[in-house]
């Protein structure tokens, strides 16, 4: 009787810490999918802190975009670059698109990245107006999805990430331009900054 009594305890004790150790397991993997929930992209792909809106080696994309199709800025007007320079024209407008330079970028989810790009427009007249650019690259496909102004005859220095969600994230970017009073044919020496939200892929104003 002794004996049965013994065995008892012992089989109440195993299955009590049995099923807290179940219930313990459960929590915790209800807790990381909450977690992960958080961090899911519009794409569905989950996002790690670690992973997002980091910077990128921009160079193993320089071939590709200076050589991919864009749409010249301010216009609807698409043309495909040919080692960073393209001409175009319409019946009201026509100039030449340079690609200066890239600028920076950020990975925004295990397959996707973002590209910036300083973009001059010459359209005729004295101006070279700089934009810059947001390239898309999806699995290797790089795509122009955006353009925004910068100034007139600046000198574009770079841009990077400065805040972000899961949702969009803020780039500012760093150029030089001169003051109100002083004649365009000026060196730019001034340094500035353009802050934009990128949200879908697309440049959005801020005030950062």
């Amino acid at each position: 009787m002794e004996y049965t009594k013994r065995v008892m305890r012992r089989y109440w004790f195993v299955l009590f810490f049995g099923l807290f150790g179940v219930v313990a397991v459960l929590i915790y993997t209800a807790n990381q999918i909450k977690t992960n929930q958080n961090h899911v992209s519009e794409t569905g792909a989950y996002i790690s802190n670690s992973v997002l809106h980091e910077p990128i080696d921009i160079t193993q994309y320089k071939s590709k975009i200076e050589n991919a199709l864009i749409v010249v800025p301010d216009t609807s007007t698409q043309i495909s670059l040919v080692d960073g320079r393209a001409s175009y024209g319409t019946d009201v407008d026509g100039g030449d698109v340079t690609l200066v330079k890239l600028l920076g970028g950020a990975t925004i989810d295990p397959h996707t990245s973002h590209v910036f790009a300083d973009i001059a427009v010459q359209s005729g007249g004295t101006g070279v107006f700089h934009y810059v650019a947001l390239f898309e690259i999806v699995d290797g496909s790089i795509r122009h999805t955006s353009s925004h102004f910068i100034g007139d005859r600046v000198v574009v220095g770079s841009a990077s990430v400065v805040s972000t969600d899961n949702r969009s994230y803020g780039i500012r970017i760093n150029y030089l331009n001169r003051a109100p009073e002083q004649a365009m044919t000026d060196e730019p020496t001034i340094p500035q900054t353009l802050d934009l939200t990128v949200q879908n892929a697309l440049f959005v104003d801020s005030g950062l």
